[in-house]
C-alpha cells in the first residue's frame, strides 16, 4: 500500500514561486492553473478596521520587515499548499528553500511564517545546497567531491560551493553579486530605447512588459521589436545590444566563482561538478565561461525552474542515485601537466642566463687568481642558479604528486582505499630524492665551469641543496608518513602540495628582467638599454614582489593587496644590490609554503579539518 506522506517543497524567488510534492516515491509538480509557478506578488490583508490591504511584490526581501514579510510568506504559502492538496492530497511535510545569504533569524520567520498558515514545521535547505541535490541525481557527485553552482535571479547572482560530504551536503562559501541578473539586462535594453516606454506591466519593477518580453524573445530569436509611443516606429533590438552587459557580467561571475572557491578553502581539483541556474545565465554565456574556466561541463538539469524544489526534496528525503567515483585525487588536466614542464622550462632559463652572462662578463684570459674568483663571485647570480635549481626539484614534485594522486584515485574507484598508498607515498618521496639530486647536480655543473680551487673557488653546491630542501623534506615526509596515518587513509593528502605554477612564472619573468637589466642582453636587439632597465628591472623586480604575494596566500583579497605593495616595493628598492635579496625573500617565501603545506597535510587528520579554517591555511 502505498504511503500517504505527502510532503511539499517550495521555491519561493524572487519573482516567482515553484513547489513540488512527493507522495511516496512519486514526484508531482504542483499546478496552478495550467503553469507550473504562481507570481511572488500577495495581497496582506489589513491588519485593522481602517487599514488597507497591503500589496507585497517579492515576499522574500519584504521577510526583513518581520510582521509584514511574515504575512506575506504566510498567504503565498497557503496559496501554495491549497493547489498542491488538490493535487496530491492533505500535506504532512513541508521543505522550504532559503536564499544562501540567509541565516538563522530569516529561518526562524520562514518557520513563523509557515506555523501562521497552519503548516507543519518546514525544513529549511539553503538553494544551492538544493541545486546541488538535484544535480547530484543527474550526474552524481562523489563523495567528498564539491558542486559549484551559479543561480542567477532578477536582481543578483549567488555563487556557491556545496561539498557532498556523508552522504548529506554542506555549504562552505557562498559570494553575492549584485546587479548581475535579469534587471541588469532589461536595464541595458532600455538604454538602447531611442525614447521612454511607460511601464504598463504593473509589477512595480519600473521595467516595461515590452522590454520583458523582448529580452526573453532575444533569448529565443536573437531579435525583438518594442513599440514605441507614437509618433515612433517600433525599435528593432537584437543580441549585440546585450554583448557588453554580457561581457562586463560574465567576468564578475567568473571572479565570484574564484573568490568562492578560494574562501571555501579547497584545492580546485574537488570540483566535481558545475551547475548552472537562471535565465540570465544562460543569456550572458556564464555556462560556457565557468565550463573553460573549471574544465566541467553544466549538469543537464531538466525542467531546470523546479531544480531548486527537487533538490530540497532529494536533500531531505534522498532518492537513489548511481554510485560515482570518489574525488580523492588528481584528474588528468593541463595544469599537471604544465606544474612539470613549466618550472623545468624557468629553471633552464634561468640557469642558462646565469652561466652564460657570467661567462660574457668575464674576462677571455682568466687566470682563476684570487681576483678572478672574487670576480666569478661578483658577476654569477647565486640566488638566481639557486631559484632555478629548486624549479627544477619542484617539477619533480609536481609529477610525483600527479603519479601517487593517480594510485589513490585508482584504489578508490577500485573500492580499495589504502592499497596503493605506501606506494604512492614512496613514489612521492622518491620523485623528490630525484628533485633534490637534481638541484645537486646544478651546483655541480656551475663548479665544473667557473671552479677549480677549492679554497677560492665561490660554493655552488650549498646554496641550490639549500633552496631545494624545504620542498623536497616536506614531499618525502608527507610521502613516507602519510600511508601510515589511519585517518589520511581516505583524505586527499597529496593535493596541498601543488605548488602554484603562476608565482613561479612570474617570479622566473622577474628575475630574468632584472638580471638583464644589470647585465644587458646576451643577444643585439633593436631596444633601447634605457627601456631594457625601466622595463626589465623596475618591471622584472615589481613581478617578483607578486610572485612573493601569490607564493604567501592564496586569500584573493590578501594576495590583491599584498601584492600592490610588494611590487611596488620591490620595484622602488630595486639596484644591483638589492636584487640578491629581492630574489633571497622570494626563496624564504616558498620554503614558508612548503612548511604551510606540510601542516595543511597534518591537519587533514583533525575533524572537519577545524583547525586548518582556524589558521586560514
Amino acid at each position: 500500500m502505498e504511503s500517504t506522506t505527502v510532503t511539499l517543497s517550495v521555491d519561493i524567488g524572487e519573482q516567482s514561486t515553484v513547489a513540488v510534492a512527493a507522495v511516496g516515491h512519486r514526484r508531482i509538480p504542483v499546478l496552478f492553473g495550467a503553469t507550473t509557478s504562481t507570481p511572488s506578488t500577495v495581497t496582506v490583508p489589513p491588519g485593522g478596521d481602517d487599514a488597507e490591504p497591503m500589496v507585497v511584490t517579492d515576499v522574500r526581501s519584504a521577510l526583513a520587515a518581520d510582521g509584514v514579510g511574515v504575512q506575506a510568506v504566510a498567504v503565498l504559502l497557503r496559496r501554495v499548499v491549497d493547489a498542491a492538496t488538490s493535487a496530491a492530497g492533505p500535506v504532512t511535510d513541508l521543505v522550504l528553500t532559503a536564499p544562501p545569504a540567509w541565516g538563522p533569524r530569516r529561518h526562524a520567520l520562514l518557520r513563523q511564517a509557515a506555523a501562521s498558515a497552519g503548516l507543519p514545521a518546514p525544513a529549511v535547505v539553503a538553494a544551492p545546497v538544493a541545486a546541488a541535490a538535484h544535480a547530484h541525481t543527474v550526474d552524481p557527485v562523489p563523495e567528498g567531491g564539491c558542486a559549484l553552482v551559479c543561480d542567477t535571479g532578477a536582481a543578483g547572482t549567488d555563487v556557491s560551493v556545496v561539498q557532498h560530504i556523508g552522504g548529506g551536503w554542506q555549504l562552505l562559501s557562498t559570494i553575492g553579486v549584485p546587479q548581475v541578473g535579469t534587471q541588469a539586462l532589461e536595464r541595458a535594453l532600455i538604454g538602447h530605447l531611442p525614447v521612454p516606454v511607460p511601464d504598463d506591466g504593473g509589477s512595480g519593477s519600473g521595467v516595461p512588459q515590452a522590454v520583458r518580453a523582448a529580452l526573453v524573445q532575444l533569448a529565443d530569436t536573437g531579435r525583438a521589436a518594442v513599440v514605441l509611443p507614437d509618433p515612433h516606429p517600433p525599435a528593432l533590438l537584437t543580441r549585440s545590444h546585450l554583448e557588453q552587459p554580457a561581457a562586463r557580467m560574465r567576468q564578475q561571475i567568473l571572479a565570484a566563482a574564484d573568490q568562492a572557491v578560494a574562501a571555501a578553502d579547497i584545492d580546485p581539483e574537488l570540483l566535481a561538478a558545475l551547475v548552472v541556474l537562471g535565465d540570465a545565465a544562460a543569456q550572458v554565456g556564464a555556462g560556457d565561461a565557468l565550463r573553460d574556466r573549471f574544465a566541467l561541463t553544466p549538469a543537464p538539469l531538466q525542467a531546470e525552474a523546479l531544480a531548486r524544489a527537487h533538490g530540497a526534496l532529494d536533500s531531505h528525503q534522498p532518492r537513489p542515485v548511481a554510485p560515482a567515483e570518489p574525488v580523492t585525487g588528481a584528474r588528468v588536466r593541463v595544469r599537471h601537466l604544465a606544474a612539470v614542464i613549466l618550472p623545468s622550462m624557468a629553471a633552464g632559463v634561468l640557469a642558462i642566463q646565469a652561466i652564460t652572462d657570467t661567462q660574457r662578463l668575464l674576462p677571455h684570459n682568466l687566470t682563476y687568481t684570487t681576483d678572478d674568483y672574487a670576480k666569478i663571485t661578483a658577476y654569477f647570480n647565486m640566488p638566481q642558479y639557486a631559484v632555478a635549481a629548486m624549479f627544477t626539484t619542484y617539477a619533480a614534485i609536481a609529477g610525483g604528486r600527479f603519479a601517487a594522486a593517480a594510485l589513490l584515485r585508482y584504489d578508490h574507484t577500485d573500492n580499495r582505499t589504502g592499497h596503493h598508498a605506501a606506494r604512492a607515498g614512496r613514489l612521492l618521496a622518491f620523485t623528490a630524492a630525484i628533485g633534490l639530486a637534481i638541484a645537486g647536480l646544478f651546483g655541480l655543473l656551475a663548479d665544473a665551469i667557473f671552479g677549480g680551487s677549492p679554497e677560492l673557488a665561490p660554493d655552488f653546491l650549498t646554496p641550490t641543496l639549500t633552496a631545494a630542501a624545504p620542498a623536497a623534506a616536506v614531499a618525502i615526509a608527507v610521502g613516507l608518513t602519510a600511508p601510515l596515518i589511519p585517518a589520511l587513509r581516505d583524505k586527499p593528502w597529496a593535493d596541498p602540495l601543488h605548488h602554484p605554477v603562476t608565482a613561479m612564472l612570474l617570479a622566473a619573468a622577474g628575475i630574468a628582467g632584472m638580471q638583464a637589466a644589470w647585465n644587458g642582453l646576451p643577444f643585439d636587439a633593436p631596444i633601447s638599454y634605457d627601456l631594457v632597465v625601466i622595463i626589465g628591472g623596475r618591471g622584472g623586480a615589481a613581478l617578483l614582489g607578486i610572485a612573493v604575494a601569490l607564493t604567501l596566500t592564496r586569500r584573493r583579497a590578501a594576495a590583491t593587496a599584498l601584492a600592490a605593495v610588494l611590487s611596488l616595493g620591490f620595484a622602488i628598492v630595486h639596484v644591483p644590490s638589492n636584487d640578491s635579496v629581492l630574489i633571497t625573500i622570494y626563496l624564504i617565501a616558498a620554503a614558508a609554503w612548503w612548511i604551510r603545506q606540510a601542516i595543511a597535510v597534518a591537519l587533514l587528520t583533525a575533524p572537519g579539518n577545524l583547525l586548518k579554517r582556524l589558521l586560514g591555511s
